[in-house]
């Protein structure tokens, strides 16, 4: 919804190319955007940019998100970069400079940009004087900044924005949208098969198939950068080891979760990066492997206590899995992982 209701200093196009929004340019070392030594980033603003309760747009409103970021009180999805700034001055109402403690190439994404699930930037006059954002009554139906602003938000039902005719862009085609909150995945088929919903993003892969005998329905099926992943926090005493975590790569059985569980609706890649973006590198592919697992844990060390789990120096290989369950597909993939890694020992 934020990429409907916000606006980035950078967005990127739909060939992934930086173009400018919030900014006027998109800093470079040609336009002098970029320092010498790469640790000053400056951002000129646009003068026309106005939230959507009216009030003007300007630099302080960037340094102020940038704070927000910054405060570890604050629920942020991700920090990535802004511990790298070292300051933000802002020499007038339209210009911002980021300077930094040594370069970073990601800059054009982390700060602010519209790639992946970065921070919005945020109203400096409604916010200023919360002292976090997480209880502000602000999130209740947020002021934006993009094409299209909150008119309504009914928890647990439906949130409704109407196109915003004080954004400074090219106007949406749309006047209003609707995004229903409907828990049940049959219900949602049910509602595109009688056309009470025009937009199913993404259909789960269990749906997959269904969703192209829907009477009426274009079907839109293309590459994604999004990307499914476990993900090991290293913290915990056994995982901080990199022979457990190559091990329980090589018993996980991803071939037959593509197949099975996401009914073939995906690709198997071995980095972040996905097959339709530019940096994309084909790396030699990790196999299903439980013997080569097996060898792995017994030549570190990883012994098979009485009831089969694995143990070393008083660590056991005993894990809490965080997904969310409920659904058939992640229910599915939580018992496929469970017992491959039963296998070496998990």
């Amino acid at each position: 919804m934020s990429s409907l209701t916000m606006a980035w200093l950078v967005r990127y196009d739909a060939n992934n190319r930086p173009v400018p929004e919030l900014a006027t340019a998109v800093p470079s070392r040609a336009n002098g955007g970029i320092s010498a030594d790469g640790r000053s980033i400056t951002y000129h603003l646009r003068h026309d940019a106005r939230w959507s309760d009216g009030v003007p747009f300007d630099a302080e409103d960037v340094r102020f998100s940038v704070n927000v970021v910054r405060d570890p009180a604050n629920n942020e999805v991700t920090h990535v970069g802004f511990d790298l700034i070292d300051r933000v001055d802002v020499p007038d109402k339209y210009t911002v400079v980021f300077r930094l403690k040594r370069p970073h190439a990601g800059f054009y994404v982390n700060f602010f940009g519209s790639a992946f699930a970065q921070p919005c930037i945020l109203p400096r006059h409604v916010l200023a004087g919360e002292k976090t954002i997480n209880q502000a009554t602000y999130n209740a139906l947020p002021v934006g900044i993009g094409p299209f602003k909150y008119a309504a938000w009914r928890r647990a039902d439906a949130v409704e924005m109407v196109a915003d005719p004080l954004y400074f862009g090219r106007k949406p085609k749309l006047r209003r949208i609707v995004f229903k909150i409907v828990p049940s995945r049959d219900t949602v088929l049910t509602q595109l098969t009688t056309h009470e919903v025009d937009l199913w993003l993404p259909v789960p892969a269990a749906y997959y198939d269904r969703v192209w005998n829907v009477p009426g329905i274009h079907v839109l099926r293309q590459s994604s950068y999004g990307y499914n992943h476990l993900d090991f926090n290293t913290e915990h005493g056994a995982l901080h080891d990199p022979v457990v975590r190559r091990a329980l790569r090589l018993a996980t059985d991803r071939a037959t979760i593509v197949a099975k569980i996401r009914h073939g609706v995906g690709v198997l890649q071995e980095s972040v990066v996905p097959p339709a973006h530019p940096f994309h590198a084909d790396l030699p592919r990790v196999p299903y492997d439980l013997a080569a697992a097996n060898r792995l844990l017994d030549g570190d060390g990883w012994r098979r206590g009485p009831d089969g789990i694995r143990a070393k120096n008083g660590e056991r290989l005993a894990f809490d899995f965080a997904i969310g369950t409920g659904l058939p597909d992640t229910d599915e993939l939580v018992e496929l992982v469970r017992a491959s890694w039963a296998q070496i020992g998990v």
